[in-house]
């Protein structure tokens, strides 16, 4: 029998047409390899799935087809990411809620307390704004790096080093009281709370890229959640912290939060041991790359959801950070009486957040429904001082309802911004990969801790020089623009997404063009091997140049 790489020699020594001899080679090359493969299988490969060479989906690991054969081994020889249940889901969930509830008690726990302690020290009120700023300002900075970490660490390993890291700052904090100098003191607290910052920074983005990579169309939904977890964490970490200093001094409070972090940790690693639950990721060192960055940024959809999260949460940090001041010079309200109306409107967003985030996953309008959203917003922004384009006069009630107004609505102007830059970048030609999800993340959670930094700068040097209800009309306005940018996308969205079909179909119809022209020069190369193995075995014996027969020889 004629080996492959003897047919091939054959094949060329014939007079073939130039034009299907690559055709040839690449057909006798692929008959070569699946024997080889077909050798391979019968040896007992150990990567085989669970169809059995059926087209059927995997029963473990949600392949569309067995690449391998054979029975399931419970080795992933598709690469695709493992199906889970129900009950590991719900478990991910809980502590992935727990990351987010510690993360917001972490940002508003010493708000009662530090202040008195630092000043008591003789610290001015610049430094201790300082104290609080540096923590967006490090989340700015770490955000990317922990993106750009997740691809190439694990997403389990950068979200429990960041849990580790803010838990063990978070003691570390509550020990600086112990240092008398009061320079050290102050310097200290830069530097843990900078580390802290990074912590949580890594923690965050890892959360959301597990958000991404296995809640699949309830993103908006778990979004939502996580974001209500986090608003009940800013507005329970005052009171509870207070409570705590009350009892046991500056120290019990941070020593509170940083145990429950561990004990989070300690749960949370507990879960990861389990069979399926490291999730993709884990080890694949596939790095973010350059080309992706310019892919994500060719996508005018997500420029667009960065800026509405960078405006919201300027606008919404600017107006925490001077609404005290306003409050105690118009009303002459005191701290007290001020909580309250944070709890009020933080109590409302956190209600607001999960309807918000399961409307946005069901809705095929979201452009529509964040400018919806973003112009009551802008409205209870303008209401809140009031602003004097109204023409009223500032009153508790006009406050009180204009903070309620604009907390409702900031949810459902912004949670929407994740998963549908998720789905833009995919749309623009980037995978649905860990490194996508990553960087996604890391650019979602970038323009927001930006605008978390800008916001009360911004603020604040405008309502020094124009007052607080200048400054809020500002924002108003930026709000306002921003509503008539997600207006606009609305509207173009569905030719957007005509001229996205039609190229698709374009790219479908050139690959199924290229693919014919395959399958006819495969057709053509059979035919020619076949005829040429004919050849072989047909052709009549001839005898060589020279040779003479014994009966043409003269006879002696």
């Amino acid at each position: 029998m004629v080996s492959p790489d003897e047919r091939a020699e054959l094949l060329f020594d014939t007079d073939l047409p130039d034009v299907l001899k690559p055709a040839i080679a690449t057909a006798t090359s692929t008959s070569s390899t699946s024997s080889s493969a077909t050798t391979s299988l019968s040896s007992g490969s150990s990567e085989t799935c669970s169809n059995d060479g059926r087209d059927s989906p995997c029963r473990h690991y949600g392949s569309t087809k067995c690449l391998t054969g054979g029975s399931c081994t419970g080795v992933n020889c598709s690469g695709a990411p493992p199906l889970w249940n129900h009950g590991r889901r719900l478990m991910l969930a809980a502590v992935m809620s727990g990351i987010c509830l510690l993360t917001g008690c972490l940002l508003a726990l010493m708000v009662p307390y530090f202040p008195t302690e630092a000043m008591r020290r003789g610290v001015s009120q610049t430094t201790i704004s300082g104290v609080f700023s540096c923590f967006s300002l490090a989340q700015l900075l770490a955000t990317p790096l922990a993106a750009r970490a997740i691809p190439l660490w694990g997403v389990s390993l950068v979200m429990h080093s960041g849990l580790a890291t803010a838990a063990v700052t978070t003691l570390m904090f509550g020990a600086l009281v112990r240092i008398s100098s009061t320079s050290w003191f102050i310097a200290s607290c830069f530097v843990v709370r900078c580390v802290e910052a990074v912590g949580a920074a890594a923690a965050t983005t890892a959360v959301f890229t597990i958000v991404a990579s296995h809640f699949g169309e309830r993103v908006a939904l778990m979004t939502g959640v996580l974001e209500t977890l986090t608003a009940c964490g800013l507005a329970l970490a005052p009171a509870i912290g207070g409570l705590l200093f009350a009892a046991g001094g500056y120290e019990l409070p941070f020593y509170t939060l940083g145990a429950a972090m561990l004990l989070l940790l300690g749960a949370s690693l507990h879960l990861s041991q389990q069979p399926g639950m490291a999730g993709p990721g884990a080890g694949s060192h596939v790095p973010i790359t350059w080309h992706q960055v310019y892919v994500l940024a060719s996508s005018v959809e997500n420029w667009l959801c960065c800026a509405v999260a960078f405006s919201m949460a300027a606008s919404w940090s600017a107006s925490d950070a001077a609404v005290a001041v306003y409050a105690l010079k118009t009303f002459s309200m005191g701290p007290a009486d001020l909580g309250l109306y944070l709890l009020a409107a933080t109590g409302c967003y956190a209600v607001t957040s999960v309807l918000w985030g399961w409307f946005a996953g069901r809705t095929r309008h979201v452009y529509l429904l964040m400018s919806g959203c973003l112009l009551c917003s802008a409205v209870g922004t303008l209401l809140m001082p009031p602003s004097p384009l109204l023409g009223l006069s500032p009153s508790r009630w006009l406050l009180l309802f204009g903070m309620v107004l604009q907390e409702s609505f900031q949810a459902g102007a912004y949670l929407p911004c994740f998963p549908r830059m998720l789905q833009a970048s995919q749309n623009v030609g980037l995978d649905n990969s860990l490194s996508t999800q990553a960087l996604v993340s890391g650019a979602f959670w970038t323009c927001y801790s930006l605008g978390d930094v800008v916001g009360p700068t911004l603020g604040g040097l405008l309502a020094d020089l124009y007052g607080y209800p200048v400054m809020m009309t500002c924002f108003a306005m930026l709000t306002f623009f921003m509503c008539l940018c997600t207006l606009a996308m609305s509207l173009a969205n569905p030719y957007l997404q005509r001229r996205r079909r039609k190229q698709q179909q374009q790219q479908q119809q050139q690959q199924q063009k290229q693919q014919q022209q395959q399958q006819q020069e495969r057709r053509l190369a059979s035919h020619w091997r076949r005829h040429a193995h004919t050849q072989v075995h047909t052709r009549p014996h001839t005898m060589p140049a020279g040779f003479v027969s014994s009966r043409h020889l003269p006879i002696a």
